[in-house]
C-alpha cells in the first residue's frame, strides 16, 4: 500500500499538469520536501553532548551546529539525506581536540534541528549559515547529498571559504531527486519538466548545471573524491566521469563497503587528507 499510494498522487498529478501546471508543479515540490524525521539515537545524543551546540535560524527552523575542540584547524563535516552529525563521530574523534575545531552541521529537519521539511536550497542555506558562524574551513567533508549542497554553494558564490573538499558517495548531480520523483511518484515528462521549471524558480543555479563534474571542472583546489564500487545508491560510474580530466582530484574507489563507506580503510585516508591539508593552517586560512 505504501508503494501504491504515491503512484496514485503521480497519476492525479500527471492528469492535472495540462490544466494546472503550476499549482501541481509546486504541489509536487513541496511534497518532494516533506521528510519523515529520523530520531537521534541514545549514543548520538551522547555524542553531542560531549561538544557545543550553536543554534542557526534557517528557512524558520531552529538549525543545529555542533563543535568539538578548540584547535586552530577548522574542518566542517555535512551528512546526507535521513542521516544526522553522528555519522560524523569517528571521524570527530580521531582529530586531536587541541589541533583541530571540528563542526557538523545537523540538515534542518535533521538530527538534532527543528522542522519536517528539506530541500537542496534549504540546506545551502544552512550550510551557508554554518560559514558565517565557523569562518574559513581548512577542509570540508561531506557525504552523498551533503557534496551536492556543497556543490552548489560554490557554484552560487565561488567565493565560498573552502581550502579542500573530500566528497563522499556523492550523487553525480540533482538530477538524482527528479529520478527519484519519476520512480517515486511515476511523474509524466510533461509533470518532470514542470517540476524541474519549479525547481529553477527555487535555486540559484539552473539545475542543469548543477552537477558535481561543472563543480570538480571549475574547482582549484584540492579535492579528495571517495566512492564505493558497489554503490547502489550512487552509482560510481557517473562520477569516475566527472573526476576525468581533473589533476587537482585524488580518488579512492573502495571495494566491499556499502553507499556509507563505513570502515577503517576510509577514515584513514580521510584523517590523513585532512593531516596532509592542514601542515601549514596559517597558509591556508590566508589563501582563501
Amino acid at each position: 500500500m505504501k508503494k501504491i499510494l504515491p503512484k496514485i498522487i503521480g497519476g492525479i498529478l500527471n492528469i492535472l499538469t495540462p490544466i494546472f501546471p503550476k499549482y501541481t508543479s509546486d504541489f509536487t515540490f513541496n511534497l518532494l520536501s516533506r521528510i519523515k524525521r529520523v530520531p537521534v539515537s541514545e549514543e548520538g545524543q551522547l555524542f553531542f553532548s560531549t561538544g557545543d551546540t550553536t543554534w542557526l535560524q534557517v528557512a524558520g527552523f531552529k538549525t543545529a551546529l555542533h563543535r568539538w575542540g578548540t584547535g586552530s584547524k577548522k574542518i566542517l563535516f555535512l551528512h546526507g539525506w535521513m542521516s544526522n552529525s553522528q555519522r560524523w563521530r569517528t571521524y570527530i574523534q580521531a582529530l586531536d581536540p587541541a589541533e583541530y575545531t571540528c563542526y557538523s552541521l545537523d540538515a534542518p529537519a535533521h538530527g538534532t534541528s527543528d522542522g519536517n521539511y528539506f530541500n537542496l536550497e534549504i540546506y545551502r542555506q544552512a550550510y551557508k549559515a554554518s560559514l558565517d558562524i565557523t569562518g574559513p574551513i581548512d577542509v570540508l567533508v561531506s557525504h552523498s547529498m551533503g557534496n551536492l549542497t556543497a556543490g552548489y554553494q560554490f557554484l552560487s558564490d565561488r567565493s565560498v571559504g573552502v581550502a579542500s573538499y573530500v566528497v563522499m558517495g556523492s550523487p553525480s548531480g540533482i538530477e538524482i531527486v527528479f529520478d527519484y520523483a519519476e520512480e517515486t511518484l511515476g511523474l509524466s515528462k510533461r509533470m518532470l519538466k514542470n517540476l524541474k521549471i519549479k525547481t529553477d524558480r527555487v535555486l540559484k543555479v539552473p539545475n542543469r548545471e548543477l552537477t558535481m563534474s561543472n563543480f570538480f571542472q571549475h574547482m582549484d583546489k584540492p579535492v579528495f573524491v571517495i566512492h564505493e564500487e558497489s554503490d547502489d545508491v550512487t552509482p560510481i560510474a557517473p562520477m569516475k566521469a566527472a573526476v576525468s580530466g581533473c589533476d587537482q582530484i585524488k580518488t579512492l574507489y573502495t571495494s566491499g563497503l556499502d553507499h556509507t563507506l563505513k570502515g577503517p580503510e576510509v577514515l584513514k585516508a580521510v584523517t590523513n587528507f585532512i593531516s596532509e591539508q592542514t601542515k601549514d593552517s596559517n597558509y591556508v586560512l590566508e589563501r582563501i
